[in-house]
This record gives C-alpha cells, structure tokens and sequence, in this order.
C-alpha cells in the first residue's frame, strides 16, 4: 500500500505577500493592508456602521426614582397654580360685571369756574440774581356725581397752581378739608390761597413770567389736586385710592381798574390808583381730569 503524504499543518512563516502594502482589495479603499511583525499581511476592516454612528453618543443613564418624582410634582404645583389663578380672574370678572349692572357706576367730574389773582409781585434781589414772587390766588373747583347708588368720602384736597410753561414754579398751594360727595350732588371747592417771598433762583424764569403776564392772548395756568377717596356702593365699600384731579390749558386775563378814593377832609383831593387783576378767560377750557393713582408696595400707577 503507497504512503500518504499529508500537507503540513503549520503555515508557512514568510508566505508572499498576494497584495501590495498600500494597495486595497478591490480599488475603491474598503480595506488598507499592514505588514505585521513577522513579515505578513493584516488586512484592515473599517468598523460597521453600529460603532462609527454611536461612537460619540454617551450612554443613556436613566434618572434616579426621586429625581423622576420631584420633577413630576413641580409640573402638578406650575399647573394647578395656573388654574386656580385663571379661576380667581374669572370669578373676579363676573362679580365686576355683575356689580356694575346693578349700580351703573359713573366717574364724578371737576371743573374750574373761578380762577382770580388779586396779586402778583415779582422783585428782584440787590444782593444776587435771585428774585422773590409774592401771590393771592381764589379758585373754585366745582364737584358733580350723577350717580344714584354711589358715595364718594374724600379726604383732605390739596391744590397746586403752576405756569403752564414754567411746570416747576408754585405760585399758589392750599387745602379744603374732607367732604362727602352724595348721590346726584354737586359741591363747590373754594381755595384761598396766600404765599409770600416765592424764591425763584433763575432770572430768566422770572422775566419769563413778568412776560407772560403782559399777554394779550392770556397767561396759561395749569392746577393740580391731590387727594384719596372711598367709594360706598350699597353695602359695599372700597378701600382709599389716590387721586389726582389736573386741570390744563387755562388762560387768565389781565385786568386794569381804576379806583377813586374821596377824601374825608373838606377841600382836599380825591386820590386815584390802578390796581390789576388777572381773571379767568370765559373762552378757555376748564375741564378736568380724573385720574386714579394706585399705590403697590413702593411703585405708583
């Protein structure tokens, strides 16, 4: 019987290379070849689309049980919190519309009927540019509510008169005490007013004014009130609010009397002086504004 020879098992150790070193497989670079250690081939895969999309995605790690929690519980307080804000606005609506049905609630009105300067004297300083004003002022304010369900209790006003060009100049400041404005009522605001030695700093402001005065068109005058009132509408009765009554665009007029004074003795001379006033043009718009200021902690509206 003839031996068998049988390849052996072991591979050659320097088997020739069957592709170049640089090469590829089949032209379009799937695949690089290295030489390795002992003088053979590796051949280079390139890694599967699995590992070369997800190689830069960090791991999903899934939150902890009281972290998923608290977060829930957050979302549940945002959302109820929005809710019964919501409700709170629209029970505060009805009740809004509901009231005004009932009492049809109107805003009292104020208006300027009087408005004189009996005087107004501007001198100026020897010892610097500064000059002094010293005024008299009568005004009233007339307040009308033609409301049949509604009181108004006002607190003490305070007026303020300013040149309308001049905003930052007081020439007049006064004070009527608290009244009660009733349903279908009207009330007079009488304010006399007095105030002496009137620094004014800046002589082109006080020239300005001696100017104004000497209009023929009339000196603009603007009157600012201030004060706080309740409402009482039936049962119900409203916390104070500010107030601020402001009455624009009124003109003044000048005018020139001349006053004879007789005298007591027998044959002496009657003495005669001019003196001027400053009254309120009929022509001009004495409407004012209402104009509610609500205070909320340190702001103003």
């Amino acid at each position: 019987m003839a031996e068998r020879i049988y390849p052996a098992a072991k591979p050659a150790t320097n088997p020739t290379p069957t592709q170049p070193l640089n090469g590829n497989a089949n032209g379009n670079g799937n695949h690089a070849n290295v030489m390795n250690g002992n003088g053979g081939v590796n051949q280079i895969f390139p890694p599967p689309k699995s590992q070369l999309y997800g190689a830069n995605r960090p791991a999903y790690r899934p939150l902890p049980r009281h972290q998923r929690r608290r977060r829930n519980y957050c979302c549940a307080c945002f959302l109820w919190s929005t809710f019964i804000l919501i409700g709170i606005l629209l029970l505060a609506a009805i009740a809004g519309g509901v009231i005004y049905s009932i009492y049809q609630p109107k805003k009292p009105s104020f208006s300027l009927t009087v408005f004189k300067i009996t005087q107004f004297n501007i001198t100026n300083s020897k010892s610097d540019d500064s000059a002094h004003l010293n005024s008299k002022l009568n005004l009233t304010i007339l307040a009308t509510s033609d409301n049949k369900d509604m009181i108004y209790y006002f607190n003490p006003v305070n007026v303020s008169v300013t040149p309308q060009n001049h905003p930052d100049v007081e020439i007049g400041s006064g004070s009527v005490p608290d009244f009660i404005l009733g349903t279908h009522n009207r009330t007079l605001l009488r304010f006399g007013m007095s105030d002496s030695d009137i620094l004014l700093q800046d002589p082109a402001t006080a020239n300005s004014l001696k100017s104004d005065l000497k209009k023929k068109n009339g000196f603009p005058i603007k009157v600012r009130l201030n004060t706080k009132v309740k409402v009482k509408m039936g049962v119900f009765k409203t916390r104070k609010v500010g107030l601020q009554i402001t009455c624009e665009h009124i003109k003044i007029l000048s005018e020139t009397k001349t006053i004879t004074q007789v005298s007591k003795v027998k044959g002496g001379k009657n003495t005669t002086s001019s003196v001027t006033t400053w009254n309120l043009d009929g022509k001009s718009s004495v409407n004012c504004k209402f104009n509610l200021r609500i205070k909320i902690w340190k702001w103003t509206f």
